[in-house]
C-alpha cells in the first residue's frame, strides 16, 4: 500500500482493498504530518537541531575570544588609524622682499637680451652663458647678484665697459621689487 511500510500493515488492511477504503485516508497515510505553519515535523526537527548546534558553537567562539584578549580590550572599541601628524605652524617662509627680475617678463627678457648680445658683440660661446645666468641671479637672488655677476665677467675679460654698461640697463629695466 501506498504510505504504509511492510510490517506495519494491520489485519484491517488487509482485509480492504484500496477502493473499499476512503480517498482521505489514503491522502493522509501517504503525506507527512504537517502543523499549522505549513512545514512537516521532520522538518520541523531538523531545523531546530541546526539552530541549536549553531547556537551552542557561537557560544563557544565567544567564550573563545573573550578568554584570549585581555579586559582593556573587551571594553574598549578597535581604534582607528590616526592620521599623519602634520604642523600646524607652517614651515613655509617667504622670500624677502628685494629688488629682484620680473617673473612674469622673462620671454621679453630672453628675446632683448638675445638681440642685445648679438649687437654689442659679445663672443657667441659666451652668450648663452650671460643671458641665463644673469637671468637667474636676478629673478632668484637679486639684481645686485646679477650686476656682480657682470663685473667678474668684466674682469675676466670676456665683457668690456661698454657692453657691461648695456647689460646693466637691461636688467635695470627688468628689475622690480618682490
Amino acid at each position: 500500500m501506498l504510505g504504509v511500510k511492510k510490517g506495519e500493515e494491520t489485519s484491517q488492511d488487509k482485509k480492504t482493498t484500496i477502493s473499499e477504503k476512503k480517498p482521505a485516508e489514503i491522502i493522509k497515510k501517504a503525506e507527512p504530518k504537517f502543523e499549522d505553519s505549513g512545514t512537516s515535523l521532520k522538518a520541523r526537527q531538523i531545523i531546530k537541531d541546526s539552530i541549536l548546534r549553531a547556537s551552542l558553537a557561537a557560544e563557544k567562539e565567544k567564550t573563545s575570544n573573550i578568554s584570549k584578549k585581555r579586559p582593556s580590550e573587551t571594553t574598549a572599541e578597535p581604534k582607528k588609524p590616526q592620521k599623519k601628524f602634520r604642523s600646524k605652524t607652517s614651515s613655509y617662509q617667504p622670500a624677502n622682499r628685494a629688488r629682484r627680475l620680473d617673473r612674469s617678463r622673462h620671454m621679453e627678457y630672453k628675446y632683448e637680451m638675445r638681440r642685445l648680445l648679438v649687437e654689442i658683440g659679445v663672443s657667441e660661446e659666451f652668450r648663452s652663458n650671460l643671458l641665463a645666468t644673469i637671468w637667474a641671479r636676478g629673478e632668484r637672488q637679486t639684481t645686485k647678484e646679477a650686476k656682480d655677476f657682470l663685473q667678474e665677467k668684466l674682469d675676466e675679460g670676456i665683457i668690456n665697459d661698454d657692453q657691461m654698461n648695456s647689460l646693466e640697463s637691461v636688467v635695470d629695466g627688468y628689475t622690480i621689487r618682490r
